[in-house]
């Protein structure tokens, strides 16, 4: 999910999905636009500016997906980087096997956010 001045965009697999902010007196305005293949981000999702994007804001977890034996997780890391008060976000989709060992990961985020830090 990515927040503009003018609208809430939000990425799926294969579509963009876009919410339109708009004065009051108007209707809100959705809309949707298949992506070029499944996975693919466009520009607004690749740049630098990661501030908007509210992956920067998930909190470290690891989330069951599916049924009891679905082997798949919604895993968030959060790590220190070099700059001083910042972290580094990284979620991914990842599916075990029943060892527990990772047989495929999908990164989702990765960005930064910054941390409380006290001089």
């Amino acid at each position: 999910m990515l927040c503009t001045d003018a609208a809430i965009l939000l990425l799926g697999w294969d579509t963009l999905y876009t919410a339109s902010l708009l004065p009051e007196a108007q209707r809100l305005s959705l809309s949707s636009e298949k992506l070029a293949h499944g996975g693919f981000r466009p520009p607004a999702f690749s740049g630098t500016d990661r501030l908007r994007n509210l992956g920067s804001l998930a909190k470290p977890q690891v989330v069951p997906l599916g049924d009891p034996k679905s082997n798949l997780t919604l895993v968030t890391k959060l790590e220190p980087l070099p700059q001083e008060c910042r972290l580094r976000v990284v979620s991914r989709l990842e599916e075990t096997d029943p060892e527990g060992r990772v047989r495929f990961a999908l990164q989702l985020y990765d960005g930064w956010r910054g941390a409380e830090c006290g001089k």
